[in-house]
């Protein structure tokens, strides 16, 4: 009722001549709102939401975070042509509060369901939980008494997961703040990156940004991906909810004005959806 309340007074007042007409993320991760979300497509190039998730509503996000997820699939699956990401829950429209989650309420998160490969080392068909899996990769079965389906048999790719990672972290318009992961997960995906030659200080930025939250879940099924308020955002209402690290690409909070961003209308456009199996 607050963050309603604290939206009116923002879009009567100094939203217009401050905002830009796109989206707006207000208050908290845990406690916000979203004006004028946008949709992250059902399926663009290396991306889809598998419809366990899509039948939720909640696939809205600001032009930020929205952009970042469809250019980051797109990236990796250039670098990996058989790669596919599959999307969990984004925010519902309007954001708030739902049953779902107690976060994913302004906008800025999004559950990536973590990349995976078949024993024949084929790239995992679409989901309909998300899997989790053990420190060393392998499948961790559901609970004897629990009722979700028996995932098929897949191992999580650490490599995949770090090619998403790396395009997450170098995004040109969003700059993330956290993308949860169990321990076990995170020290393969930093392994690959050091396999791979990754930059030293993009690695050393991963190290700090992938974490394991100690106040939820451990992570082991999905990566929750959070982004910072953008800067216009964080002038009419934004809150970043803990440490801000990384100044790599703006002084935070005085960055305006700014080239104007690909708009994503436009960058779902001219991405062509990925056949899915």
């Amino acid at each position: 009722m607050i963050a309603r309340t604290w939206l009116a007074l923002v879009l009567a007042g100094c939203a217009a001549p401050l905002g830009d007409g796109t989206s707006l993320s207000l208050g908290i991760p845990a406690r916000g709102l979203l004006h004028k979300g946008v949709a992250v497509p059902e399926r663009s190039e290396g991306l889809y939401q598998p419809p366990a998730w899509r039948a939720r509503g909640h696939y809205y996000g600001t032009e930020e975070l929205v952009g970042a997820i469809v250019r980051a699939a797109r990236r990796v699956r250039e670098r990996h042509p058989d790669a596919v990401l599959y999307l969990g829950d984004l925010s519902p429209k309007g954001g708030g509060s739902s049953r779902l989650h107690r976060s994913h309420q302004n906008g800025r998160d999004a559950d990536l369901i973590f990349y995976a490969r078949t024993p024949q080392g084929a790239l995992a068909a679409p989901p309909e939980t998300m899997p989790r899996y053990r420190d060393d990769g392998t499948l961790r079965p559901p609970a004897k008494k629990s009722k979700e389906p028996q995932p098929s048999a897949r191992r999580f790719d650490p490599a995949l997961t770090w090619a998403l990672v790396e395009a997450l972290l170098t995004d040109p318009e969003a700059e993330v703040q956290w993308l949860f992961i169990s321990s076990g997960l995170r020290a393969q995906v930093l392994e690959a990156a050091r396999r791979a030659g990754a930059d030293a200080a993009l690695v050393e930025e991963a190290e700090v940004v992938l974490s394991q939250p100690g106040d939820s879940l451990p992570h082991d099924d999905h990566l929750h991906l959070r982004i910072y308020c953008p800067g216009a955002d964080r002038l009419l209402g934004c809150a970043d909810f803990g440490p801000v690290r990384w100044l790599k690409k703006h002084l935070k909070g005085l960055d305006l004005p700014r080239p104007p961003p690909e708009p994503v209308a436009q960058l779902i456009a001219d991405t062509a959806p990925t056949p899915i199996f």
